[in-house]
């Protein structure tokens, strides 16, 4: 029973969760690298920003680790808690950050065939100025 006075609280409903439909969870994971937004470590969950779990647009997921998603959900008295537009921002960031990243291990790849075929092009270059070499010294 309640005291004189007070009322009970009545939780509200919680809206049904729907599951992310896995085309948009692998998109959201790969864009992210499978990497927390918010501290880089491996990514475990998936957070809808503006809290509502039917909401499954790209725009609204967040990669989080266990440490980070759990931040996210609390709220202390003295502690201010991450903001849906701060949310935002480590996600955007981090996008790119992953972007730039693809970026660069591809331009990698591709210095690292083309080395390859110029050592390749030197070898045969040095085999054939020895051949060359050999003939003259007769």
């Amino acid at each position: 029973m309640n005291p004189p006075g007070r009322q009970h609280k009545r939780k509200r409903p919680k809206k049904a969760r729907v599951r992310i439909p896995k085309d948009i969870k692998d998109r959201i994971l790969v864009a992210c690298l499978h990497c927390c937004c918010i501290c880089k470590q491996h990514a475990t969950q998936i957070n809808h920003i503006d809290r509502d779990r039917s909401n499954w647009a790209f725009e609204n997921l967040i990669p989080l680790c266990p440490s980070c998603h759990a931040k996210v959900h609390t709220n202390y008295a003295m502690t201010q808690g991450y903001t849906a537009s701060q949310l935002r921002i480590y996600r955007d960031e981090w996008i790119e950050t992953c972007r730039t990243l693809r970026v660069v291990a591809a331009a990698q790849i591709t210095l690292g065939d083309a080395n390859l075929e110029l050592r390749s092009a030197v070898k045969s270059l040095d085999k054939r100025l020895s051949s060359l070499e050999g003939r003259n010294r007769s």
